[in-house]
């Protein structure tokens, strides 16, 4: 258990590309529970030991996944948003997770928070794969101002603020990082049965 880190699984996207509520779409995952949002709720529960938040607008029973919900600060202002208002609403460093990564794991969490626990003064600590993912990592309050004046300035792309700020980027399993952005994407992770 870590209680210097808040994990939070961020929410709020309008699911365009998906149709329909692809938080609440039907997941077993490596993790257990029975909806997409699940897995990476369990995830950092079981790496953090320690109550998870969503964070952005999301339905009320995605919301009743989580131990607690809060509201989209700065609406339509994407995961940089959210970002800013977990560590607002915190006061102190974030874990943060997509809410649509089906097979993100605790190993994967964990593997995060040693190289965090190894990089004390780097203001994040983000996932890449074949990509930087900066929606997927630890985010420390000493990135807040930054963020923040990229938020007010409505300087939205979460990249090239992780990249300003001097995040560390830490490489996982590119399954691991897969968002679910379609029906097909999440049916392409299904096992054959």
């Amino acid at each position: 258990m870590n209680p210097a880190i808040q994990p939070v699984v961020l929410v709020g996207g309008r699911a365009r590309r998906f149709g329909r509520d692809k938080l609440l779409e039907p997941w077993r995952g490596s993790m257990g529970g029975s909806l997409l949002v699940d897995q990476p709720i369990l995830a950092l529960r079981a790496a953090l030991s320690t109550p998870v938040w969503l964070v952005g607008d999301c339905s009320r029973d995605a919301a009743s996944r989580a131990d607690r919900h809060v509201p989209d600060r700065y609406p339509g202002s994407g995961p940089l948003g959210g970002i800013v208002a977990a560590l607002q609403e915190s006061n102190r460093d974030i874990f943060v997770v997509p809410g649509d990564l089906p097979a993100f794991s605790s190993a994967a969490a964990t593997h995060l928070l040693h190289a965090a626990l190894a990089a004390p003064n780097a203001p994040a600590v983000l996932a890449q794969s074949e990509r930087p993912e900066p929606c997927c990592g630890i985010y420390r309050q000493s990135a807040l101002g930054s963020l923040l004046a990229r938020l007010e300035r409505h300087d939205l792309s979460l990249r090239p603020a992780a990249e300003e700020i001097g995040a560390i980027w830490v490489s996982l399993p590119p399954a691991e990082l897969v968002n679910a952005n379609t029906p097909e994407d999440l049916d392409a992770l299904r096992p054959l049965k």
